[in-house]
């Protein structure tokens, strides 16, 4: 059964007690907080008594302040414990409800497990900062017309005031050229946007509660939180510098995945293909030339081409179980069907992946 340090626990509670005072100037003295995953007060009373000198710290932190079991949340896993620690609410206000979830699938079929300590979402385009590129608002959605329409119209009617000057006031010549420029950048404006999809896939925290950090700073109490567990994807108001912790997601949305790169002559595998160990993460073999070892580092699945690539796919497969389909039809699909699968494979392969010496 996991628990957390008793620590943790009473530091907390003075945190959200500090949360009360009207400012941090007000306030006096500091609060440290810190948390161990798994470190109950039964192991820790053990390991004292065990070994006497190893843990000074704690004892003197048991003899000075104060040491009690914690009580444990249900089920007692870490992201829940972690949720309902930071917030000080239960599962069912946090709705972490544990690293496996019951995925009710909108009543379509019966209930399948899922994970429970993040979600897979898609957003638009424009909620996202920094986009390829602009927006112009993130209640705005652009398509490709539109895009096309905006930047192409706004070139045009530059373009006409321009040249209608410089042509000394001259219509004809004025609008051919406007017309021209603001079509060139309109088609420019369609393409870019239309290589962009319209949603992005984005890992997000289910967690629904305030952390008590969060409470804090809006009391006026600064706070600097380091590593905190089941915390990402969270934003926190002013007066909370968080640096996100155990549970964040990689960029390829995976929690727990690694990859290990080694010159042991009994590894075969290359990049990309890699072998699989028995928990999670890719083994490559790489090999020394010199003082250089040359290979790839995997990112983000091509998560905007790969589904194209499988529609087409299964619009294929459908095509070719019709009876009436032509034999050269049918080969002309075979010989696309193969490649689709070559090029589905690479992408899984490969993904978004980085040369590194």
């Amino acid at each position: 059964m996991r628990l957390f340090a008793l620590l943790a626990a009473v530091t907390l509670l003075a945190s959200a007690a500090a949360a009360t005072a009207p400012s941090s100037e007000e306030s006096e003295g500091r609060v440290i907080v810190l948390g161990f995953d798994g470190a109950d007060a039964r192991t820790m009373e053990l390991l004292m008594e065990q070994y006497p000198d190893r843990y000074p710290t704690f004892r003197r932190l048991k003899e000075e302040g104060t040491f009690a079991p914690l009580e444990v949340v249900v089920p007692p896993e870490s992201p829940v414990s972690w949720a309902a620690l930071n917030t000080g609410t239960n599962p069912a206000k946090t709705a972490v409800p544990g690293f496996v979830k019951r995925d009710l699938n909108d009543g379509d079929g019966p209930p399948t497990p899922g994970i429970g300590h993040f979600e897979s979402v898609e957003e638009p385009l424009e909620s996202f900062e920094n986009t390829p590129l602009p927006s112009w608002g993130s209640s705005l959605t652009w398509s490709p017309k539109k895009t096309a329409m905006v930047s192409g119209g706004s070139v045009f009617l530059i373009s006409l005031v321009l040249c209608f000057l410089l042509f000394g006031r001259r219509v004809v010549p004025a609008v051919i050229v406007a017309v021209l420029l603001g079509g060139g950048v309109g088609y420019a404006g369609f393409s870019a946007r239309a290589m962009l999809p319209d949603v992005f896939p984005r890992t997000a925290n289910p967690n629904q509660s305030l952390n008590v950090w969060d409470v804090a700073a809006e009391a006026g109490v600064r706070c600097v939180v380091v590593n905190p567990a089941q915390a990402f994807d969270m934003p926190s108001p002013e007066g909370a510098d968080v640096l996100w912790g155990l549970g964040i997601p990689d960029a390829k949305g995976n929690i727990g995945d690694w990859c290990k790169y080694t010159t042991d002559p009994n590894e075969f595998d290359y990049w990309p293909r890699g072998r699989k160990t028995t928990t999670a993460g890719m083994v490559f073999r790489v090999d020394e030339r010199g003082d250089t070892i040359e290979t790839r580092l995997k990112g983000p699945d091509n998560f905007w081409l790969q589904p194209q690539l499988e529609e087409e796919l299964g619009s294929i497969k459908a095509q070719l179980e019709d009876p009436r389909i032509g034999m050269d039809e049918g080969r002309l699909l075979s010989d696309r069907q193969r490649d689709l699968k070559d090029e589905i494979n690479d992408l899984e392969d490969e993904g978004a992946s980085l040369p590194i010496k």
